[in-house]
This record gives C-alpha cells, sequence and structure tokens, in this order.
C-alpha cells in the first residue's frame, strides 16, 4: 500500500495482485474449514482438548502431576540414552533430550 502511494507501484498491478491475495485468502479459509470439519482428522480438535486440560490446570507446577500427565501423554518412546519422544494424545510428537548429570 505504501508503494502504491508513493507512485513505485502501478494502481492496476497493485489492485490485480491485491485480488489474487483476497482469492488465495478465501481458498485457504475454505480449506481451513473443511479440515475443521473433517471426521477423518480429529488432529485439531484433540489438540484443543489438549489445550482446555492444560488450562483448566494449575498455572505452576512445582511436581510433577501424574493425572496431567495421563490426560495428556499416550506414549512414551526411547529414542536412545540421551533422547526420549512423547507422543500425546492427538499425535503430535515432543522430542526431549536428557541431560547426564555428573557425579
Amino acid at each position: 500500500t505504501q508503494l502504491k502511494q508513493q507512485g513505485s507501484v502501478d494502481p492496476d498491478i497493485f489492485i490485480s495482485r491485491g485480488n489474487l491475495l483476497a482469492e488465495r485468502r478465501r481458498e485457504l479459509k475454505l480449506q481451513k474449514e473443511r479440515i475443521l470439519r473433517s471426521e477423518e482428522d480429529h488432529t485439531i480438535q484433540q489438540t484443543q482438548d489438549l489445550l482446555d486440560v492444560l488450562e483448566s490446570g494449575p498455572d505452576w507446577l512445582d511436581d510433577f502431576d501424574e493425572q496431567l500427565f495421563s490426560d495428556m501423554v499416550e506414549k512414551i518412546v526411547v529414542v536412545d540414552n540421551e533422547t526420549l519422544r512423547f507422543r500425546l494424545l492427538n499425535g503430535l510428537e515432543v522430542t526431549e533430550k536428557i541431560e547426564r548429570t555428573q557425579r
């Protein structure tokens, strides 16, 4: 918009590109809505469910909360001696490095 106002961009090109971007935005919005309504992929709804669990819990955890952990984690995979992978109930995975302490 600033370039158009400065006269650096032809108004016809600006309008043409703006229309293309608006159309692409509409297409993506429709695609998003189809995905949200899809019965095949529950990842978004499951992620929202996990966020609801987190938001309903305490603001700060000083200690491990077994119930909260159970409500969020489906499976733990030991990748190697220094790496764990947590598969959340929504199908997403989080990898965590284990820090070794020296004695």
